[in-house]
């Protein structure tokens, strides 16, 4: 008993830098089939007052058992614990501090926040560990499971089954790369709520707190998370592969079924790597989540290494763990090649559709998992069959006409990162203007009139991105039709607009989203810089992704003076934001966007990102003048040879403002609210000089640091400007002027994220 104690309190020192390091097993398979037959131990150990924490969650087994959770070959992964016991988890990071309250409140509202620390009494919990937690379970020799204990196992892990916690993978990956990491998943069966609690050291390197959501009809639990903070490490935390080469070559014989083949180059980004998980779907089964459905399935038939061998691998959970024949060295390269088939030429959801097929919205490609993975080139060949066309990312190699089918060759040079292929009945057309080549792929029902005309709007607006940003990075720009409603998406080189684009009476008299077909074609152009070119290099950072698109396309649509009568243009736009962003001023920071959990957090996260954000830019270019904005952003893009965030923003400011503007974002990305300022002032005569003096404040608790301006209308007509930085929440100020204004006004064209008294 003792051992045990002292073997769990270990955690509370961070002992999961690493478990012991067992001897590898060298062979995937065997290892899989061992964890996949992972039991209830046949024996528990009673426990009494026993502490346990692992980052910010901390345990006290009152009184109860501990089962072992066993695998085949005796390794014993996770524990069940059946008692008295209580939990306590704490938001500690600035951000997520913030949106902790909320996402609480709204998905898990029994859950009540003391000092940004949640209590619950629990009677079990069930602990899933891919190294072993505690050392000496596996020899415990107490009381065998009684039944209450047996059922609660089977119930809980039937749920698990539900949540897409790759155990096994999990498993596999840390033993077979040395014991090194660690990824734990608890459920516990609160008295208020049952929650979720991962701690990843091997993958994302952060730890989360859930909520489950169940809804009738759907075979998945969804995991609403409540808390997300990042395990510190030091130094960079790497990824596990990059990509950095692929060659692709799809064929379907009937756009329903077909092989893809993908020969890939990849890096190691980690010392010792022999075994990895890199994503790839299962299958696009319609209305069902279930990765094991049979339905619309992707099945992998080879992986071999560059000298034709075989490689073990599994495909589960949406992803495929790939074991190397040796471990690899960081920065090491290797080849994979792998051959997979099936029946995902499907629509958008995995729906069956009469005029195409899409590849690009689920991971038809073997591609890594983290977010911030590096860009790769690539050669891609795709066959369709007659009379649908294809259309894909690149650049156009090759395009040939045979009996029975088309085939289309690309490559793009540039590194790239969201690739998609696409095929349909399109009646494509092709126009090039000054060097690039559009081409718009509808279907028969648009107006000739409005595939003609979209070359000339998205090579106007393609024109405005290049004087200001810097080149188009491609050659050709492809507008697809998707038969949906209300969405753009950008790939890379690509814009998919849905059907209503096409249709002049739905779209092009009337508005589309409410703003208008230029606009969405602007913000989806933006995204070839921002988003593909300046590519976020965490989920907190797709405000570099978004925002920015949006607040660009705003600008593109000023330059254009279009019709606001009929579309959305720059004042249109600027009004929209202003409007929309005050639903969610309070709710969290722009930083923490996508930490917002729920139905009602996907809503706040799309207004942070495409209201709030593009108000924050607007002061900042407001701030610092036109010239030094596009300065900023084209230093910023030209740096951004690696995935980007905040913090590189910073240093682009520094090089072309020759000043210090981190305070800015600081304030502006990780804190929220809308302030409210109060503005005093006056001007005197002091001795023959005139004076304009008063004092700014804001309320202490919602302070944000911001940049004032003061318009001053001078005798003869002219205007003058002041401008100050507030840096305290109640601050003076003091402008000697050449004469006595008339008027004075406060920030008159609103430009600040304020309200002012």
């Amino acid at each position: 008993m003792r051992f045990i104690v002292a073997s769990m309190v270990l955690l509370v020192a961070g002992s999961m830098a690493g478990a012991a390091d067992p001897a590898p097993q060298p062979n995937l398979s065997q290892a899989l089939a061992d964890y996949r037959a992972l039991v209830l131990g046949s024996a528990g150990m009673p426990v009494s007052d026993l502490k346990v924490g692992l980052g910010h969650l901390q345990m006290t087994l009152k009184s109860g058992t501990v089962y072992p959770l066993v695998a085949k070959g005796g390794d014993v992964l996770g524990f069940l614990f059946e008692g008295q016991g209580l939990y306590g988890y704490t938001s500690e990071e600035p951000e997520d501090r913030q949106i902790f309250p909320v996402n609480l409140s709204r998905n898990a509202k029994l859950l009540v926040p003391n000092q940004n620390t949640v209590w619950d009494d629990f009677e079990h919990a069930l602990v899933f560990s891919a190294a072993s937690l505690l050392e000496g379970l596996d020899h415990a020799s107490g009381q065998p499971p009684s039944r209450s204990a047996a059922d609660s196992f089977q119930r809980i892990w039937k749920r698990l089954g539900q949540t897409y916690v790759e155990y096994d993978h999990l498993a596999a990956e840390v033993r077979l790369n040395g014991g090194h990491g660690q990824y734990v998943f608890a459920e516990i069966e609160g008295k208020k709520e049952t929650v979720g609690w991962k701690y990843d050291r091997i993958r994302g390197f952060s730890e989360s707190l859930y909520s489950f959501r169940k809804i009738q009809g759907i075979d998945i639990r969804i995991l609403q998370i409540l808390s997300r903070q990042s395990i510190q490490e030091q130094g960079a935390q790497p990824n596990i592969v990059n990509l950095r080469d692929a060659r692709f070559d799809i064929a379907t014989s009937d756009n329903k079924t077909g092989t893809i083949v993908s020969d890939l180059t990849l890096e190691s980004d980690r010392d010792g790597l022999q075994v990895f998980p890199l994503n790839l779907v299962n299958n696009r089964a319609e209305e069902s989540y279930d990765w094991a459905s049979t339905k619309n399935q992707l099945r992998v038939t080879r992986v071999t290494d560059a000298s034709g061998n075989p490689v073990p691998f599994s495909h589960r959970y949406g992803e495929i763990l790939i074991q190397l024949p040796a471990p690899a060295k960081r920065g090491q390269s290797f080849q994979l090649h792998f051959e997979t088939e099936g029946e995902i030429f499907t629509g958008m959801g995995g729906s069956r559709d009469n005029n195409y097929f899409e590849l690009f919205t689920e991971s038809w490609f073997p591609s890594p998992l983290r977010w911030d993975t590096s860009p790769f080139t690539f050669t891609l060949k795709v066959r369709t069959k007659k009379p649908w066309r294809p259309a894909a990312s690149g650049d156009t190699v090759a395009f040939r006409e045979t009996e029975d089918a088309f085939e289309l060759e690309t490559k793009s040079s540039v590194p790239c990162r969201d690739i998609a292929v696409f095929g349909g009945n399109y009646k494509t057309h092709e126009q090039t203007i000054d060097g690039i080549t559009y081409r718009i792929h509808p279907y028969a029902m648009a107006r000739k009139h409005v595939t003609e005309d979209l070359p000339k709007l998205a090579s106007n607006i393609l024109r405005f991105y290049q004087d200001h940003l810097g080149p188009y990075p491609h050659a050709e720009l492809d507008i697809v039709e998707v038969p949906s409603y209300g969405f753009g998406i950008a790939p890379s080189g690509m814009v998919l607009m849905t059907t209503e684009s096409f249709r002049p009476q739905l779209a092009w008299q009337l508005e589309y989203l409410s703003r208008g077909v230029p606009s969405v074609l602007a913000h989806e152009i933006a995204h070839q810089w921002f988003g593909h070119k300046a590519m976020p290099n965490a989920p907190e950072e797709n405000w570099i992704a978004e925002s920015m698109a949006e607040y660009m396309s705003g600008l593109a649509m000023g330059a254009m003076e279009v019709d606001e009568r009929k579309m959305k243009g720059w004042k249109g736009l600027l009004a929209e934001w202003k409007g929309y962003s005050k639903e969610c001023a309070s709710v969290g920071p722009l930083f923490a966007a996508n930490m917002l959990g729920g139905v009602e957090g996907y809503r706040d996260r799309q207004c942070l990102l495409y209201y709030r954000g593009p108000l924050v830019l607007h002061m900042f270019r407001t701030s610092v003048g036109e010239q030094a904005f596009y300065a900023t952003m084209k230093k910023f893009l030209d740096d951004a040879k690696q995935p980007v965030g905040t913090e590189d923003l910073k240093n682009a400011c520094k090089a072309t403002l020759r000043a210090d503007m981190s305070w800015f974002w600081d304030e502006w990305i990780h804190k929220s609210g809308v302030p409210e300022v109060k503005v005093v002032q006056n001007v005197t005569n002091e001795g023959g000089k005139f004076v304009l003096a008063g004092r700014v404040e804001q309320a202490p608790d919602r302070f944000i640091k911001m940049i004032i301006p003061l318009v001053l209308d001078m005798p003869g007509g002219q205007r003058d400007v002041r401008v100050f930085v507030q840096e305290q929440p109640s601050q003076p100020f003091r402008f000697e002027l050449a004469a006595a204004p008339s008027k004075v006004t406060v920030d008159p064209a609103n430009n600040n994220l304020a309200v002012y008294r």
